[in-house]
């Protein structure tokens, strides 16, 4: 859950957080734009809220407020959360479905000058078909999703104008059962013996040679090795 130093205090019931985000959090006749997804269709928590900055590359993009989607996410979100990396949704689709299972929020502009960069950062993603993956300091990965065909058909939430933040829940591994190893005749150890195309000198070089610094180290298979440009 998000820390409750790095939130505010909310009293407001789900209808009327609602209804200040359509207002803009401000009182009085002047109205913008909705930024809020159709919420009322999957529901929200009320335990759960929080405000920060949405960063780019660790350059500031805009003030932020998050509320969750159902059931939310179950980790700590920092003050910053500091978009350090992209992937592209497809990829993002696969690691959905082979997690089983996911947390969902949405993020909206806390006062109206941080609608501008707001929107410019969710129309970036949209464009380049991305989402922006921010590093949590629990290892957990928060990705950064723009309305897209992907956020209506993959994370099931509705809304064209809003960032959705995403968090994977990796299923529990199931331990392996154990065999008991058969004993066997013991074996006789024998030194080593060079090839015959091979001196006693050469035969003594270890084959496993390490990685030089010009080839890099071996990339895993994870979604950090998919992870396609950095902002």
């Amino acid at each position: 859950m998000c820390s409750r130093n790095s939130q505010q205090q909310y009293s407001l019931s789900a209808p009327q957080a609602q209804s200040q985000l359509h207002a803009g959090g401000h009182p009085g006749p002047a109205k913008r734009e909705t930024v809020v997804p159709e919420v009322g269709v999957v529901g929200i928590n009320e335990g759960w809220r929080w405000h920060g900055t949405i960063a780019k590359g660790g350059t500031p993009v805009c003030r932020a407020r998050c509320l969750p989607v159902g059931k939310g996410i179950d980790v700590t979100v920092p003050d910053v959360v500091n978009c350090t990396a992209r992937t592209d949704l497809d990829i993002l689709a696969k690691h959905v479905y082979q997690a089983g299972d996911f947390g969902v929020v949405f993020f909206v502009p806390e006062t109206d000058p941080d609608v501008p960069p707001y929107r410019d950062f969710m129309h970036y993603l949209g464009e380049k078909h991305r989402a922006g993956v921010a590093k949590l300091a629990d290892g957990t990965t928060l990705f950064l999703v723009p309305p897209s065909e992907f956020s209506e058909r993959v994370l099931k939430v509705p809304g064209n104008n809003c960032l959705f933040g995403v968090v994977l829940k990796a299923p529990q591994p199931i331990p392996a059962p154990y065999v008991q190893p058969q004993a066997g005749p013991p074996q006789l150890m024998h030194p080593r013996q060079p090839l015959p195309c091979q001196s006693p000198q050469q035969s003594s070089i270890s084959h496993s040679q390490p990685y030089s610094q010009s080839q890099g180290p071996p990339l895993s298979n994870g979604l950090l090795a998919q992870e396609n440009g950095s902002f």
